[in-house]
């Protein structure tokens, strides 16, 4: 794809200003497709393309590739965990100083997920496999020495492609929580892994089923699971069926859950929603966004600010003009640039509830709570090499207590020092 030009332009999106079918709603972005919902409430597209956050590549050059997790060392935070699609589980001891990378030994598999025990910072537990290329794991391993050493919990044989693991504290001993996802091998009608969320109480040793009983939701893989307060909150997309997918619930036991929002609860969805990917605020628990796929494209973004009640927010949009656009497909593609089925993501700063950062081919960021949205990266070129970030953003940590933040990406691992205020300097 070539190098966008980015002028100094707000858009404010209006019938006022264009046609509503065009701008208003993400279906005249889609109108190459007949089959699209039709949206009582047609969610806002807002869009601010300007000057780029200044991104540093960090690696690691020598294999990680494409990565999906990353994790803040809770007794260094400096330190952070890297988990690579194809390359293992990665370790530097200060990130933003640009310490070298180490390949952390036992680990010749693709890590999704990272999680530290919140009661002991030694023992560190990682979710396996990448379901959005098929490319199968062995479950969840768990280390005890800050992972150089590792062993296989029981879930080897179980957990093809886990999406998402959540380690709390209940009554006083932690609990375990997998997002496991199943596939149908290209090859044939081959089932690989369990789709639901799983629950382990004894460390990792074993593991029983503890998803949703609603019938919508039986067979409806997962696509993101986090904990915000006292409450776990599980996103999914559709199933083999057509159903199940666009739903958010919501568990305060780990057990019990209730449906908290779904694309279709007007009745005037269909049930074939697809990947939810949500984050939540850690100075305010009951504030929550949520982003929500549709045929690859970023159809919604929706917040909460009790914790129970979810309404549509803006939706992350470039201005008329300077979209990206298929050459293969008639249409012109969103923010994900069709790629929001496995590059889609939401990060809240821990600190402002109401600075949000999405991400999928590029990053976005907000600073009023998902009211409106600018741009924040751009694609890697030589042209912009110092300003430029790889494509296909998976993960996003706020440096703890600062501005700065990290992103994970198909290129690795990249840094800026400060993303709440936009520069077009080079990184020192």
């Amino acid at each position: 794809m070539g190098t966008r030009q980015f002028g100094i332009i707000f858009i404010v999106f209006s019938s006022v200003l264009c046609s509503a079918d065009v701008l208003r709603s993400p279906r005249g972005v889609f109108d190459a497709f007949p089959d699209l919902p039709v949206d009582d409430v047609e969610p806002v597209l807002q869009g601010t393309v300007g000057a780029v956050a200044s991104w540093t590549s960090l690696g690691p050059t020598t294999q990680g590739g494409r990565t999906r997790a990353l994790a803040w060392d809770p007794a260094n935070p400096n330190a952070l965990y890297a988990g690579s699609a194809t390359g293992g589980l990665w370790y530097t001891a200060n990130v933003a100083a640009g310490e070298p990378w180490a390949q952390l030994p036992g680990l010749d598999v693709g890590v999704s997920a990272i999680v530290f025990d919140p009661q002991n910072s030694s023992i560190i537990y990682v979710g396996t496999g990448e379901f959005y290329s098929r490319s199968a794991g062995y479950g969840v391993y768990k280390s005890l020495d800050k992972g150089q050493t590792w062993q296989p919990c029981w879930t080897r044989n179980l957990f093809k492609f886990v999406v998402a693991l959540v380690a709390r504290v209940e009554s006083g001993a932690t609990v375990l929580y997998a997002a496991s996802a199943a596939a149908v091998s290209a090859a044939g009608p081959v089932t690989w892994g369990v789709n639901g969320v799983y629950r382990s109480t004894d460390g990792g040793n074993f593991w029983y089923p503890v998803g949703p009983s609603d019938p919508q939701a039986v067979g409806a893989p997962p696509t993101d699971l986090k904990q915000s307060g006292g409450s776990l909150w599980l996103g999914t997309r559709q199933n083999s069926a057509g159903t199940g997918g666009g739903r958010i619930y919501r568990s305060t036991d780990g057990v019990q859950w209730t449906l908290a929002w779904s694309s279709n609860m007007t009745g005037l969805f269909p049930t074939s929603y697809g990947r939810v990917s949500m984050c939540f605020s850690a100075s305010n628990p009951l504030v929550g966004y949520a982003a929500v796929e549709f045929k690859g494209e970023l159809w919604r973004v929706v917040k909460t600010v009790d914790g129970a009640t979810w309404a549509d927010a803006s939706v992350p949009a470039y201005p008329l003009g300077q979209q990206p656009i298929s050459t293969t497909k008639p249409r012109v593609y969103t923010v994900a640039n069709g790629q929001a089925t496995s590059n889609m993501h939401c990060a809240v700063h821990p600190l402002n509830a109401n600075l949000v950062v999405f991400g999928s081919f590029d990053l976005w960021r907000s600073t009023d709570g998902a009211a409106s949205w600018q741009q924040i990266s751009t694609q890697y070129t030589l042209a912009n090499s110092n300003l430029g970030l790889h494509i296909n953003q998976h993960a996003t940590l706020f440096a703890p207590g600062q501005s700065g933040a990290v992103v994970a990406n198909d290129g690795g691992v990249a840094f800026a020092q400060d993303i709440t205020s936009i520069s077009t300097s080079s990184p020192s």
